[in-house]
């Protein structure tokens, strides 16, 4: 993992800290604001600032931090709001479904390899976890682990367009799981299993509604965490 990367990962573990109230080294320096210097001195990498600035802005694109004129980079306040949730919901199943369906039909073989590829590192990451409290940067694993199945099931390149506004979509998504760990990681891992199955199985529509009931279960946990804190 390159320099860059570490970094991007220590201020998402951050974020997860906050929102999560997940205990960490770091939590003592979330007191609102969040500036460069901060993230060199936890992150251990002789990087400068220009290098974590950019790492900040991206994470500002993708809705992980604000960023105030004249005032610098914050963690923003979770949202908790519902109708934001479906929409965040409604994108992910228009695109999803549709990527999913064009991957089987247009190169089977490859969905089934590379979404096989990503479950076994998902599986083993869940193993590790079992009945453990997890900190920040194991939730950040899991929801890359997450992440990257569902991206190669849809054969997503990282570069392509689609690519870059789900994982938008997904940055947005996972802030309303923070407090749905062990058990919501556990209940996907199991749903994605039953998906490959159906995947490798050739069984398109079958394949496309088990994703769509995966998204909904998703968002039914991220609902009960709302009505919890409410």
């Amino acid at each position: 993992m390159d320099a860059m990367a570490l970094i991007r990962r220590k201020i998402r573990a951050l974020i997860v800290e906050k929102e999560s109230g997940i205990e960490g080294p770091e939590t003592k320096l979330v007191t609102g604001s969040i500036d460069p210097e901060q993230i060199r001195k936890v992150s251990n990498e002789a990087l400068s600032k220009g290098p974590i600035r950019e790492v900040m802005r991206e994470l500002t694109t993708a809705g992980l931090l604000d960023h105030r004129k004249n005032r610098g980079f914050f963690i923003p306040e979770k949202s908790e709001n519902p109708v934001e949730l479906n929409a965040l919901v409604e994108a992910r199943l228009v695109i999803e479904l549709t990527m999913l369906r064009d991957a089987m039909e247009r190169n089977l073989d490859k969905c089934v390899l590379l979404s096989s590829q990503a479950l076994v590192k998902e599986d083993l990451l869940i193993k590790r976890s079992n009945g453990k409290t997890l900190d920040a940067l194991q939730v950040i694993d899991l929801i890359d682990a997450n992440k990257d199945f569902h991206f190669a099931f849809c054969l997503l390149e990282p570069g392509s367009r689609v690519y870059k506004t789900l994982d938008v979509i997904y940055s947005l998504f996972d802030t309303y799981q923070y407090l749905n760990l062990s058990d919501r990681f556990a209940d996907s891992n199991r749903e994605h299993w039953e998906l490959w199955k159906c995947i490798s199985g050739g069984n398109v529509e079958e394949a496309v509604e088990l994703l769509r009931s995966h998204i909904f279960s998703g968002m039914r946990a991220a609902e009960r965490h709302i009505k919890g804190n409410n």
